[in-house]
C-alpha cells in the first residue's frame, strides 16, 4: 500500500530540524510529570521548593539567551501585570498543584487529567466570546470531559479521601492552565 501526501502540503514542513524541535517537546514533556514524582517521592523537595527551583533555573537561562539577543530585560508595567497573572496561574497553581497532587497520585494519572486543559480552554474560550460551540466542539467536549471521569472512576471507587482529594486537585490545575493561558 502506497501512502500519499497531500498536495497542500510542503516537504519542508517535515524539515529535519521540525522534526528535532518536535522529539525534543515530546522527551521534555512526556518526561515532565515522571520527573515531578520523582522530585516529591523522595527527591529531598517540597513540591512547591522543587517547582520554584526548576522555574528558577529554566527562567534564567530563558532571561540570559533573551538578553543575549539583543532583547530588552525592561517591560512596560501593563506586560508585568498579565505576565504575574498568567505566571502564577500556569506555573505557582497548575504546575504547582499538580506536583503537589502526585505525592498520591501516579505520575501516568496526573498527566492523563492534566491533558484536559485544552478542554477547560475551548470550555473558557467559548464563555469569552460568548458563542455557543458548535456542535462537534461541544460532543468533543462532552467526550474529552467524561474520558476524565472514566480515569477518576478507579481513584473515587477506592474510596481513600487522600488519594480522592489528590485527584481533583490535580483537575483544577488542569483548568488553571487553561486560565493561565
Amino acid at each position: 500500500m502506497e501512502i500519499t501526501r497531500p498536495a497542500n502540503i510542503d516537504k519542508k514542513a517535515l524539515s529535519k530540524e521540525g522534526l528535532f524541535h518536535l522529539m525534543v517537546v515530546y522527551i521534555v514533556w512526556s518526561s515532565t510529570y515522571l520527573a515531578m514524582r520523582v522530585v516529591v517521592d523522595g527527591g529531598g523537595f517540597t513540591p512547591f521548593a522543587a517547582g520554584a527551583s526548576r522555574l528558577l533555573v529554566a527562567s534564567s537561562v530563558l532571561f540570559l539567551f533573551a538578553v543575549l539577543r539583543g532583547h530588552s530585560p525592561v517591560l512596560p508595567w501593563r506586560e508585568i501585570k498579565i505576565l504575574a497573572v498568567s505566571g502564577n496561574m500556569l506555573w505557582l497553581c497548575g504546575n504547582g498543584l499538580v506536583m503537589w497532587g502526585e505525592q498520591w497520585v501516579h505520575s501516568g494519572l496526573a498527566a492523563l487529567l492534566v491533558s484536559a486543559s485544552p478542554l477547560w480552554t475551548a470550555l473558557f474560550e467559548a464563555v469569552e466570546h460568548r458563542q455557543r460551540p458548535s456542535a462537534v466542539m461541544a460532543v468533543s467536549l462532552a467526550v474529552g470531559f467524561g474520558g476524565v471521569i472514566v480515569l477518576m472512576l478507579p481513584t473515587i471507587r477506592m474510596g481513600d479521601a487522600e488519594n480522592i482529594f489528590s485527584v481533583l486537585v490535580i483537575a483544577l490545575a488542569s483548568v488553571c492552565w487553561a486560565v493561565g493561558s
